[in-house]
This record gives C-alpha cells, structure tokens and sequence, in this order.
C-alpha cells in the first residue's frame, strides 16, 4: 500500500496554492513563490500530515523520490 501525500503552500497575503485543484489539474512544485512562502504543508487525504512555517530568513527544500523494486516491481516513495 503506496500512502500519497500532497502539499499545500501559503502566502504571506493569505493566498494558497494547491498541489491539485479542484478541477483536477495539477500545479508543480516549482510553481511555488518562495518569495512570499509562509507554510507549507503536506496531507494525507484531509489529514495533516506535517507543516513548516517560513519566515524570510528560512528557504523551503522539499524532495519527493520514487523508486521501483527490481525484483518485486514494486513502488517506493520517499519524502524529504
């Protein structure tokens, strides 16, 4: 069982910008202004998973990698 999370950054002008909107279609991370980033936080489903608040003085690093098993074929996903 593969647990997806998704992200959720907001801004300093109580904005948000959504990994997925609700029309379906999908914003990338690098569409994020790290200019005017106060949060990020990722979800599992509705549920807080972590959050990190930012101030002008932190820079937000956030990696996703997927592997496959040879062997098994099976999916890893690891959040850093």
């Amino acid at each position: 069982m593969t647990t997806e999370l998704f992200w959720n950054a907001v801004y300093n002008d109580g904005t948000e910008l959504k990994q997925y909107n609700e029309g379906g279609s999908c914003n990338k991370y690098g569409d994020i202004d790290r200019s005017k980033l106060i949060q990020f936080a990722l979800y599992n489903s509705d549920k807080l998973v972590l959050v990190v608040h930012l101030d002008k003085n932190k820079r937000l690093i956030f990696r996703r990698r997927v592997a496959m098993k040879v062997m098994s074929g099976n999916q890893e996903v690891v959040y850093l």
